[in-house]
């Protein structure tokens, strides 16, 4: 409690999903337990299915942001998750397949082996007549980039173990609404809970996802929401695979006989309804990549969700310039997952350490002319 009867926390996160939950963990790496604000904490409606974690991004397959820090920093809480539980860890291993369809998607492939130098333990190339033997649903292809690194998530687990294991360690967790006042110059946060709480707190981070941009000191920030959506079927045959494929959308195995399978790109969606359309787009793709396994399957539901974006598609990550007590980690476009860990460390060292964020990601670049 402070002076004037008011409980003080040091650090309140805005947001229990992917990115408040690496700033938490983060932050309990270092022996500090925040609270973490959320309506929808545990909601499986608000959760995504999987995610995909590609090292190997864009048409071009060339390393990421940070790859291999971010790889390495996401498997590493993922695996030690995993061990602090004694279950096997919430992940489809097995690569991720990015099956050239066209000449000219073969010809930026096998570019991109030589041009960045992966290594065979990052990347394969797969012939056509291995990608046949392995892969039969697949339609004849020039070959493939197998990267070995990659691998989905099932998000709604992993994010469920997450917060167990937040919680053991003292993370404090409130299944409510926060808000709070623009008032640049004090010291503090005041938060309001929607069931009557208020607190004072020393740190307060927006992670809400896909409201950060309309709150206090970020809605000037060019935050764009971009709805995506996945189907689930279920296979009447059992699939011999377990590697996730991608190209032109993404197909995740579940279990032996089910996948899921997305995502479309909505840039002027009104809310996160599922829609017929999107779902008949996501077969047309599915068609496409998977033509032998179409007959086979039987649809069992459907899910939808905004990413956040920007327009250089980096996040907004740091303290506001006009209140340092504020801040935000948002913006994380489709690459959530695998910037999630490696970021909330960085947070972290800004917070705690006072280093620097790395420009592309901070903030304050929307802020400064």
């Amino acid at each position: 409690m402070n002076n004037k009867g008011v409980e003080q926390i040091e650090f309140t996160i805005l947001g229990g999903g992917v990115a408040g939950l690496a700033l938490a963990g983060a932050l309990a790496n270092r022996g500090i337990f925040a609270r973490v604000v959320d309506p929808a904490l545990g909601d499986p409606n608000t959760e995504l299915p999987v995610g995909m974690v590609n090292p190997a991004m864009g048409r071009r397959a060339k390393p990421g942001w940070h790859g291999e820090a971010c790889w390495q920093a996401l498997r590493t809480r993922v695996d030690g998750l995993a061990r602090w539980r004694g279950v096997e860890p919430p992940v489809q291993d097995g690569g991720i397949l990015r099956p050239a369809l066209t000449e000219k998607r073969e010809s930026l492939y096998r570019e991109s082996l030589e041009k960045y130098d992966w290594t065979r333990e990052q990347m394969e190339w797969l012939t056509p007549e291995e990608v046949a033997r392995r892969y039969p649903h697949l339609p004849a292809v020039k070959g493939a980039l197998l990267v070995k690194h990659g691998y989905s998530i099932h998000v709604r687990d992993y994010l469920s173990l997450y917060r167990d294991w937040l919680r053991e360690q003292g993370v404090d967790f409130r299944t409510e609404t926060g808000s709070y006042d623009w008032t640049p110059g004090e010291k503090t946060v005041m938060v309001r809970l929607n069931r009557g709480e208020s607190f004072r707190t020393n740190r307060l981070i927006v992670a809400t996802g896909a409201s950060s941009g309309t709150l206090p000191g970020w809605n000037t920030l060019p935050l764009h929401l971009v709805k995506g959506e996945m189907v689930r079927y279920r296979s009447s045959v059992p699939l011999p695979w377990k590697t996730t494929i991608a190209g032109g959308g993404f197909v995740v195995r579940r279990g032996k006989q089910e996948i899921i399978t997305g995502s479309n790109y909505n840039h002027n969606a009104a809310d996160t309804t599922p829609s017929v359309g999107a779902r008949k787009r996501i077969e047309t793709k599915l068609a496409e990549l998977l033509p032998g396994l179409v007959p086979s399957l039987e649809w069992v539901d459907q899910w939808a969700g905004f990413r956040i974006t920007t327009p250089d598609r980096f996040p907004v990550v740091g303290l506001h310039p006009e209140w340092p007590s504020l801040g935000i980690f948002s913006g994380l476009n489709s690459r959530g997952l695998l910037f999630s860990e490696w970021i909330g460390e960085l947070l972290v060292r800004q917070l705690l350490d006072g280093e620097d964020l790395p420009e592309d990601i901070r903030a304050d670049r929307f802020f400064n002319p």
